[in-house]
């Protein structure tokens, strides 16, 4: 019992480090115009090929199905979790090793859709209200301080656990009508 203690403990440090990192780097966003993007085989950072077959991803530690093009590879962001049961996914293409897609799951009370929400905001991050799967979510639009792409965020909450996409448009945006909770 004490060892799952600690398990959960420093997960929930490894996630309040990462966000704060995301958050920091968030701090110089410049925003620029979001642009519609095409599809594209080119191979360039801000160009995901994504194939038309799909493979399934079942997490059964937070009860969700999602659909994710067969040219891609998954992975936690721990590797010693198993990724059925992770809180951190990452969707990375083939041939890459940036994730094109991260989905983090938080029962973290602290962490909270209006959080992210408040913290995007600060960001000049344009937002949109939308649905995905049944449940009220905000999304969010704002270019990488890095390398000027416009990144996709999408937070919502679903049975005391905030969830929050993150990646590069054209893929999130073809992935997350595929998201289902299996239980209520």
């Amino acid at each position: 019992m004490e060892k799952n203690k600690w398990l959960w403990i420093t997960l929930i440090v490894l996630l309040v480090i990462f966000v704060g990192f995301v958050v920091w780097q968030m701090t110089a966003i410049s925003v620029k115009p979001v642009k519609n993007q095409t599809t594209s085989t080119s191979s360039t950072p801000t160009e995901v090929e994504i194939a038309t077959s799909t493979k399934n991803y079942a997490n059964t530690k937070n009860n969700y199905t999602i659909d994710y093009p067969s040219n891609f590879i998954i992975s936690s962001l721990d590797t010693k979790i198993p990724v059925a049961t992770a809180d951190s996914i990452n969707f990375i293409p083939n041939g890459s090793q940036i994730p094109a897609l991260i989905v983090q799951v938080s029962a973290d009370p602290a962490q909270t859709v209006q959080a992210i929400s408040d913290n995007l905001a600060k960001q000049k991050a344009t937002k949109t209200d939308l649905t995905v799967a049944n449940e009220k979510a905000s999304k969010f639009m704002l270019a990488n301080p890095m390398t000027g792409d416009i990144e996709e965020y999408i937070a919502f909450s679903h049975v005391n656990k905030t969830y929050l996409l993150s990646g590069n448009p054209k893929v999130v945006e073809s992935i997350i009508s595929t998201l289902k909770f299996t239980t209520k």
